[in-house]
């Protein structure tokens, strides 16, 4: 099993979840778990949500939907069999 992490920044649209395509440094064998939360002092108020999807042994789909579109940081963590 190996480790992987990262940080991802998305400008989104307000009130709509936006995507980012992330692709892990190194692929694993096989698709991993990927853990996200938001850097924010402002959770549930202006950030509405998180989540991952599309998850696959190069990367995933990260998203966030907020009531504006402030530049918003993510950092993920990939557990998963190398």
């Amino acid at each position: 099993m190996a480790i992987q992490t990262g940080r991802v920044t998305i400008t989104p649209k307000p009130n709509e979840p936006t995507m980012k395509k992330v692709t892990f440094p190194k692929p694993f064998k096989s698709q991993p778990g990927v853990v996200m939360t938001v850097i924010s002092s402002v959770p549930g108020t202006n950030v509405l949500g998180i989540g991952t999807s599309n998850n696959t042994k190069d990367g995933f789909e990260a998203y966030v939907t907020r009531i504006n579109d402030t530049e918003t940081i993510m950092v993920w963590i990939a557990i998963g069999p190398m």
